[in-house]
């Protein structure tokens, strides 16, 4: 009788065990998730966190614990999964921040979910520089937006001109509308 009563013991941790095998498979999933496709879905993480809080929330054994421990964890770094999201980052930017939290470099494009969550302390002890960083991109963008603005304009502009004589009895070539090409250019500045 013994031993059917720590059979029966065993049988009901393992059963314990299988919510957090099903966690972790979950988990592998979603952080197989390329950085590029994540980044436009972050719902995706969002909602697996959801769900397993719900999932854990009225259990107290080890493994709800544990469960909730990671849940936890990966709330306190959305901020900067959020941050990371930005259009601005680049190849370059990557590898900057690679760089600073000492990581082995990996281009854009080769970048999946796993490899944010496992540095998040990193991402998090060496924030102020993400942020300048992510601020730099940014306004990286707002210059290359503003240049392509302005050639797009360079190549529609057409100036009309007129002929016109001056006091010397001399034509001269002017810009027919000139206030309205002035601000026009005043508008691309």
């Amino acid at each position: 009788q013994m031993f059917q009563k720590t059979e029966g013991n065993i049988q009901k941790l393992g059963e314990q065990w299988i919510i957090f095998e099903d966690f972790l498979a979950d988990f592998e999933t979603i952080e197989q998730e390329e950085w590029s496709i994540y980044r436009r879905k972050p719902y995706i993480f969002a909602d697996f966190l959801s769900k397993w809080e719900t999932k854990s929330s009225n259990m107290v054994t080890i493994p709800a614990m544990r469960i909730k421990k990671q849940i936890e964890k990966y709330r306190g770094i959305l901020p900067i999964l959020t941050m990371l999201q930005s259009d601005s980052l680049s190849d370059k930017h990557w590898m900057s921040l690679f760089s600073i939290l000492e990581l082995p470099s990996k281009s854009y494009h080769n970048i999946v979910l796993s490899d944010v969550l496992n540095y998040a302390p990193k991402f998090l002890e060496y924030s102020s520089e993400v942020k300048a960083i992510i601020n730099q991109a940014y306004s990286e963008q707002i210059v290359r937006q503003a240049i392509t603005e302005l050639e797009q304009w360079a190549v529609l502009a057409n100036l009309k001109l007129f002929t016109h004589t001056d006091s010397r009895n001399e034509a001269i070539m002017l810009i027919k509308d000139f206030q309205e090409s002035l601000n026009k250019i005043g508008d691309n500045q």
